[in-house]
């Protein structure tokens, strides 16, 4: 029966959980892609450790959401800026340092293939990236809500019992 625990324990954290959370980076392709570059600059400037989100760089904003980090359209130094996939068909992400008005510094990768730094609009579209979907608050969320599961080894008449709490 420990057996049996220890497979429906794995299957249902994996389909409840989705991805975990990532001692090292997820991502690769180094400066040359949003999202390792992003994922890097969010460890160094704030010591948090992203999920790896699934799907593109778009997704973020979603997989953000679905990890119970805080979300919206006012820019704010330490966020994470996500841009929808009108450009390159795979979206955006780059790390926010500084909010002067309606432009925000960034850091980040994979721009016109290579690192870049600078300010840009906090708002609408961007050329070279499309246009801003939102942004990820990183302040607040050190630990984001996860759902949990909780496996019971059941009582004398060898029952099993799983919950969960999906928030």
């Amino acid at each position: 029966i420990l057996t049996l625990l220890v497979i429906i324990t794995v299957m249902f954290t994996s389909l409840i959980m989705g991805p975990t959370y990532a001692a090292s980076n997820p991502y690769v392709g180094g400066n040359s892609n949003c999202t390792y570059t992003a994922w890097r600059l969010v460890k160094e400037h704030t010591g948090i450790e992203l999920p790896g989100f699934t799907g593109n760089a778009a997704g973020w904003y979603q997989g953000a959401i679905n990890y119970g980090y805080e979300v919206g359209g006012t820019p704010q130094p330490d966020s994470v800026v996500v841009y929808d996939r009108d450009v390159n068909g795979y979206g955006h992400v780059a790390y926010v340092t500084a909010v002067n008005g309606n432009q925000i510094y960034v850091q980040e990768g994979g721009y016109l293939g290579g690192y870049h730094e600078g300010w840009t609009q906090a708002y609408g579209k961007r050329a070279e990236t499309g246009t801003i979907l939102g942004y990820i608050y990183l302040k607040n969320n050190v630990y984001p809500s996860q759902p949990t599961l909780n496996v019971s080894a059941g009582d004398s008449t060898k029952n099993t019992t799983l919950s969960w709490n999906a928030t």
